[in-house]
């Protein structure tokens, strides 16, 4: 589990919705192509198929227990969580329309405190 919401955190932005006038997109008569900036699908494999990490469909109404005492935010919200609603709500926090990069900040006191002010109030 702990390898799935670390992707999520670190890769979140790949599948995130942040080109809302389709500038992404070029017109060519009949056809859309997409643009040599359009995110690489491959790469987003990991984030959209939870058999990737092991799980299974039938995994998706599973409980899991998550307890990670240095990690404040969303995952301080509850402890048993579904897989379905860890991915539904890591989806939401990190690959919405807004987002703020900061899992380059070394500061584990200075993540936290962006974790609480905003992954909390996404969800």
């Amino acid at each position: 589990m702990g390898m799935l919401i670390r992707a999520f955190q670190t890769h979140g932005h790949l599948q995130a919705d942040i080109d809302p006038l389709q500038l992404e997109t070029v017109y060519k008569g009949d056809e859309f192509y997409l643009s040599k900036f359009k995110r690489d699908v491959e790469r987003m494999e990991h984030l959209t198929k939870p058999e990737y990490y092991g799980f299974t469909q039938a995994d998706l109404d599973r409980e899991f227990y998550i307890d990670i005492q240095e990690m404040h935010g969303l995952l301080r919200k509850k402890k048993v969580w579904t897989l379905r609603e860890i991915l539904d709500s890591l989806k939401q926090v990190y690959c919405g329309k807004i987002g703020i990069e900061f899992m380059h900040i070394t500061d584990r006191e200075k993540c936290n405190w962006i974790r609480d002010k905003f992954e909390v109030e996404i969800v």
